[in-house]
């Protein structure tokens, strides 16, 4: 049985709900290695990384899929399994959005010991949470009543995680920067990306092109949380085989 190690993107990465793309390796019978990020109370790069090789138990992957934030932490896995296939998924060599203020709030809040913002953040009401959603992740394919659904979704996985797990996940983020180690890596990868991403810009997968020696991009026009869909399926299939 083949093997695929999955990092997901946040808060996808601490819910028990199955993603598209998880779904699709589990139909196409792989083992799933998913890093047991509720075991520990707070987010750890370097527990993630080491708790994935545990799992594998000596054996290197087939495949690494790397999803937004879990795309920041792929290559440093990457680079210790270079037989393995990677899949990056709205992500980038950085985090670096294409809203400024996003970006300035990000930095500020990883830096603040007492979370200020979060707490404040944490008493958005449901509703305006929706709005801000949809206006994030504008696209025309996608009815208002599945953006309620999935701004539902986020805003209870957000709630569910802990103000200092998401402070530590934004020091991540911010401080997170792998272009050097991209530039080493030998592996086949495929990128997918979307025109109208805002919060991984297309720019952004365009560098990890250029930075990937064995690299091939996959651009559509979706949004961050539609970038992978089933109509990727098709150059999944074909990359794998």
């Amino acid at each position: 049985m083949k093997t695929v190690v999955l990092l997901q993107g946040f808060p996808e990465a601490f819910l028990s709900k199955k993603t598209l793309i998880h779904s699709y390796f589990e139909d196409n019978k792989y083992r799933i290695v998913l890093p047991d990020l509720n075991s520990e109370s707070l987010f750890d790069s370097e527990f993630v990384l080491s708790d994935v090789e545990s799992k594998l138990d000596g054996k290197s992957p087939d495949v690494i899929v790397g999803v937004s934030m879990g795309g920041l932490l792929a290559p440093v896995l990457a680079n210790r399994y270079p037989k393995s296939k990677l899949v990056l998924v709205a992500t980038g060599p950085y985090f670096k959005t294409k809203i400024s203020a996003y970006n300035l709030l990000v930095a500020l809040e990883a830096r603040d010991k007492k979370t200020i913002l979060i707490r404040i953040l944490r008493l958005i009401p449901r509703g305006l949470f929706r709005f801000a959603y949809k206006n994030f992740n504008r696209s025309s394919t996608i009815s208002d009543v599945e953006y309620a659904q999935r701004a539902d979704e986020n805003f209870d996985g957000v709630m569910s995680i802990p103000v200092e797990n998401i402070k530590l996940i934004l020091k991540f983020v911010s401080k997170t920067n792998n272009t050097n180690v991209l530039g080493n890596l030998l592996n086949r990868t495929l990128i997918f990306a979307g025109k109208s991403d805002l919060l991984m810009p297309l720019a952004l997968s365009r560098q990890l092109q250029s930075l990937l020696q064995n690299s091939q991009l996959i651009v559509n026009e979706r949004n961050h949380h539609d970038v992978f869909t089933k109509s990727e399926f098709v150059h999944l299939d074909k990359f794998l085989s």
